[in-house]
């Protein structure tokens, strides 16, 4: 399986990809936190951003993209575990449930794809999912393809 997928991310590139996108959701939310003073983690407007949002944001990217942003820049994706293919909306949800349980007890979920031999989290091994690195070579690509991927074209 790991020759199909390619190489088993490591727990570092995992942990920076999983920063960078901490990185980006601040980098949305706090203009319109300043913005409002505050007001925009009250009420329904923060059950919508701070349970809702990232929910459907994390399980979006992964069946759609195969990846975070995060995950993008450090050119790692989340598979199937069983074909190596992407992950179903089912897998995605498991996984995004499984991140909860990964962080009980003092977040050893996460902390077990330091030394998995594959790897993976509680929360992979739950959802039957990996993170495997894959570098692309954006140079073989020609304008048209970069454009597609981009969603500058359809």
């Amino acid at each position: 399986m790991a020759a199909a997928a390619g190489q088993w991310a490591g727990f570092w590139r995992r942990a920076v990809a999983l920063g960078l996108d901490g990185l980006l959701a601040a980098a949305l939310l706090l203009p319109l936190a300043v913005a409002t003073g505050g007001g925009l983690f009250e009420g329904w407007s923060r059950r919508l951003l701070v349970d809702l949002a990232p929910a459907l944001a994390l399980v979006g990217f992964w069946r759609l993209r195969g990846a975070t942003p995060g995950k993008r820049l450090m050119e790692i994706a989340v598979i199937d575990i069983r074909d190596g293919d992407g992950v179903t909306t089912g897998q995605a949800v498991i996984r995004y449930v499984g991140y909860f349980l990964s962080a009980l007890p003092a977040y050893l979920g996460f902390l077990w794809a330091a030394w998995d031999r594959r790897k993976q989290g509680f929360h992979d091994k739950i959802a039957r999912t990996a993170v495997v690195h894959r570098p692309e070579d954006e140079s073989t690509k020609d304008l048209t393809t970069l454009m597609r991927e981009a969603g500058c074209t359809s």
